[in-house]
């Protein structure tokens, strides 16, 4: 029976599923460098609630706090993100509603990541690319970002409702 409610949201445009095709499964070679070199490594903790925006938003999402990783931290967030990516399990859906956010800093050439746990995608900003490209991850990696926050005092923003 639920196969056939989700079939018929589908079809009628109420629900909306990506396919793989609009998404990449990994990260380019340039962002994973990046990332894996850092100089400096910033966690965010954003709030998609479109009504705080503000001028210190990352990439127009309200920005609650963030921790610079040191050591474990950044061996935590590289490995979650990594076995996040490699989640093959995975279709993205439709929305866009990301809670955290993630700089990367290497010899002045920087990558972020907005990540959106919810829709189970991330967005990825390389040097010299404003618009971003996709990039499918599974939600194994949430509660370790969110611990790293939490651990620093910084507040996260309210969980989506999610249907069962």
């Amino acid at each position: 029976m639920r196969a056939v409610i989700l079939a018929l949201a589908l079809a009628s445009g109420f629900v909306s599923a990506a396919t793989d095709e609009n998404y990449e499964r990994k990260l380019s070679e340039t962002a994973s460098n990046i990332l894996k070199k850092a100089d400096k490594l910033t966690l965010y903790s954003l709030d998609p609630d479109p009504r705080l925006n503000d001028k210190n938003a990352f990439h127009d999402v309200h920005v609650l706090g963030s921790v610079d990783l040191k050591d474990t931290g950044r061996t935590t967030l590289l490995n979650a993100l990594e076995k996040g990516i490699a989640d093959d399990k995975v279709v993205a859906q439709a929305c866009f509603n990301p809670r955290h956010g993630i700089r990367a800093e290497h010899e002045g050439k920087r990558v972020d990541i907005v990540v959106c746990f919810q829709c189970w995608k991330i967005k990825v900003f390389e040097p010299n690319d404003a618009e971003g490209k996709y990039v499918v991850i599974g939600r194994g990696p949430q509660p370790e970002l969110d611990k790293l926050l939490t651990d620093a005092g910084v507040k996260l923003a309210p969980k989506a409702v999610e249907k069962k």
